[in-house]
């Protein structure tokens, strides 16, 4: 609530232009003022002491909001775009991307389905159509952007595990999964979720996972379904072997995704595109643009070879979702 006796919620009067006035004053000053690398988190006790009385019946106004959000609670954070913010993988995102967040946030769209959203998914597949064409993925290859890398993760296994059982048809004791130890948690978080197995393939010492090691662990499992490959490990920014995962994929009939939420960015630089060698021959990858693209936090491209296998697994049904058109591209068909 507004502090402001009277004052409906979506009013626009001349209080909510100076309030208007001083959050663009503080965006355009938190982009362009040199970030204090002694921002750190300050103890609970002081934060809810420094927070007493800021909700309450009437409302404390958008100004003291501020005030607080600026005074009180930015300090408490680390700034992650500082240039030495090394820990975490931190974002850096540029003052472009920074701003067009903001012309996003105040415009309301709602891009899950395209009569709601069109021009935003037309823009958002032309970003996703950029990174597919970085893996040399066929022009069928499509996704959409999901809240982070975890997400991800998450969604391309459900639709891997989906498409398995009805290739198979019939299902195993456990349905199972193949990776390394040097995988990213949310790989044993997702496994935990979908109520599956983790069969772990030794890393070299580098801390790849390399194509003899993963069909050795295959031949001696049962239920596998999908190897998820690293491309930039968090740890120590390994990139497994892509091209020899992919053959025993493609013998085993194995679903093959490859996280490469840290790493997987450094496609766009010639020098090093051989490292992925392999990544084109994957059934899904997903990156996150708030690490190595530049984007604000906090999200995932996550893209599919063959996006109508997502839709099998993803797509939602029901009385008032009857009306949309399955003709076209709806992002809420390929990810949770």
């Amino acid at each position: 609530m507004d502090s402001h006796p009277g004052r409906q919620l979506h009013d626009w009067d001349e209080s909510m232009d100076l309030l208007t006035y001083s959050v663009l004053g503080y965006a355009i000053e938190r982009l362009k003022v040199t970030k204090d690398p002694h921002w750190r988190a300050r103890p609970a006790e002081d934060l809810a002491e420094s927070l007493r009385g800021a909700v309450n019946a009437n409302g404390i106004g958008g100004h003291e909001a501020l005030r607080l959000f600026r005074d009180e609670l930015l300090p408490a954070t680390r700034p992650f775009d500082h240039p030495m913010a090394l820990a975490y993988v931190p974002t850096a995102p540029s003052p472009a991307a920074t701003l067009f967040d903001l012309v996003v946030s105040a415009s309301s769209i709602f891009a899950g389905h395209w009569e709601s959203g069109a021009g935003a998914i037309a823009a958002e597949n032309q970003a996703l159509r950029w990174l597919a064409d970085l893996a040399d993925f066929p022009l069928a290859a499509g996704g959409c952007f999901v809240s982070g890398g975890s997400a991800a993760n998450l969604s391309a296994l459900v639709a891997a595990r989906f498409n398995a059982a009805i290739r198979r048809g019939s299902r195993p004791d456990r349905w199972c999964i193949a990776t390394t130890a040097e995988a990213h948690a949310s790989i044993r978080a997702a496994a935990r979720v979908m109520d599956i197995d983790v069969v772990t393939v030794p890393a070299d010492r580098y801390g790849r996972m390399l194509g003899p090691s993963l069909d050795e662990v295959v031949a001696n499992s049962d239920g596998v379904f999908a190897v998820v490959a690293n491309a930039g490990t968090t740890n120590a920014g390994a990139v497994d072997d892509l091209a020899g995962i992919a053959e025993v994929c493609d013998r085993r009939d194995l679903w093959f995704h490859v996280d490469g939420a840290y790493g997987l960015a450094a496609l766009c630089a010639p020098s090093v595109r051989g490292v992925f060698d392999g990544i084109e021959r994957a059934d899904s990858f997903g990156i996150d643009p708030h690490k190595w693209l530049f984007a604000p936090y906090d999200c995932a491209a996550l893209v599919y070879r063959e996006p109508a296998l997502a839709a099998q697994a993803h797509a939602q049904h029901g009385e008032y979702l009857d009306s949309i058109d399955r003709d076209e591209w709806n992002p809420a068909d390929f990810a949770y």
